[in-house]
């Protein structure tokens, strides 16, 4: 089982839980010492989005808590003439677990390209192969260059497999580095 994660927001703290399977997402915040908890379930749609509207009006109604904004790739990261590359060494492989594999790639005009594939079950379900740019955003962080479900999830990589290179990706769910 996951354990919670502690969301330390300028104008407050959160404790929450996220989760989700095919076609169905959960969301929970606990907010201290204020009596307030929200629970979100999704079935299908852009839980995101969802997600957003819902507990940016009630944590901002019932806690005064603001969500503070997601992050956005910097400005002359959007453009693909004014992208700045950068060395991707350390998060180029394979992370994979039993419902996808996550493939880092670098191109010869130094651009980074995320390849999700799902496995097993999964592929029977969605099946499809997603390719996405990411561009860099600070320290061991990539972000996508172009919005999913109207936003920007950002790709942190994590840890060190004894060779300098990333352990894991973590975007919501830490995906491990798979033996070459």
């Amino acid at each position: 089982m996951k354990s919670p994660e502690l969301f330390d927001w300028p104008d407050g703290v959160a404790i929450g839980h996220d989760g989700g399977t095919v076609g169905q997402s959960a969301f929970l915040r606990i907010v201290p010492g204020q009596d307030v908890a929200i629970a979100l379930l999704t079935n299908g749609g852009n839980p995101i989005a969802v997600y957003f509207e819902v507990f940016r009006h009630l944590l901002k109604e019932l806690a005064g808590i603001d969500l503070p904004a997601t992050p956005v790739p910097p400005a002359a990261q959007l453009h693909p003439d004014t992208r700045r590359r950068f060395d991707a060494t350390r998060y180029l492989g394979t992370y994979a677990n039993s419902m996808g594999k996550t493939e880092i790639t670098q191109d010869d005009d130094g651009r980074v390209w995320m390849t999700d594939t799902p496995l097993g079950e999964l592929a029977e379900l969605i099946g499809e192969v997603e390719k996405t740019e990411l561009v860099h955003l600070e320290n061991d962080t990539l972000i996508p260059a172009t919005p999913k479900y109207g936003i920007y999830l950002p790709q942190v990589f994590i840890g060190d497999d004894g060779s300098g290179r990333s352990l894991y990706i973590h975007s919501g769910r830490a995906t491990r580095r798979a033996s070459e």
